[in-house]
């Protein structure tokens, strides 16, 4: 059964906003991203479309806008693809066409070793200029309890080990909005 407790509440509209990998919904707030509507407060690739379905329904929610970072994005993109009728409006974040398995294989390696550690690395890569105040705002703490689901940390690595994003594949979905920047 899936939990509501995975689901922040901002307001009722219909948005829902969908955090990336290693990302929960303090960091979708501290970036700015989650004004209305609801937050997914975690993405996990095995139960996301089941959990989406089941929240839609229990809200009685037609047709939702969706907004996805990185991970988060590309569970969207699948969501809408699998249900474009559920969807009235799709915002990516962050994404890129593939992620080499050499790549992926030294993230988890590298995950293992350094925990929190090389997550605080990866916010760093992620933030550049705003990491100062994400490490005032958050923390280590915040890496920290991120690597307290290794379980998850890893479903979300396998998923995006298989991405393969093609113009086809964005092509097929109506009202996309993608954004990429430096």
């Amino acid at each position: 059964m899936p939990n509501e407790d995975l689901f922040l509440h901002l307001s009722s509209d219909p948005v829902l906003y969908l955090p990336g990998w290693a990302m929960d919904h303090r960091l979708m707030m501290w970036l700015g991203i989650g004004d209305k509507g609801w937050i997914l407060k975690r993405s996990r690739p095995l139960s996301f479309e089941e959990e989406i379905l089941s929240f839609l329904q229990r809200h009685s929610i037609k047709k939702i806008d969706l907004v996805g970072l990185s991970l988060g994005g590309y569970l969207a993109l699948d969501f809408a693809t699998r249900y474009p009728d559920r969807v009235s409006t799709l915002t990516v974040i962050g994404l890129r066409p593939s992620y080499p398995s050499l790549v992926i294989r030294k993230v988890r390696q590298t995950l293992k070793k350094k925990g929190g550690e090389y997550l605080m690395d990866f916010y760093g890569a992620c933030m550049e200029s705003h990491f100062d105040r994400f490490t005032q705002d958050l923390g280590l703490s915040y890496a920290q309890d991120q690597c307290q689901d290794m379980q998850g940390l890893n479903e979300g690595l396998d998923y995006l080990e298989k991405v393969n994003l093609t113009v086809d594949h964005l092509k097929a979905i109506p009202s996309l909005t993608m954004i990429h920047g430096e």
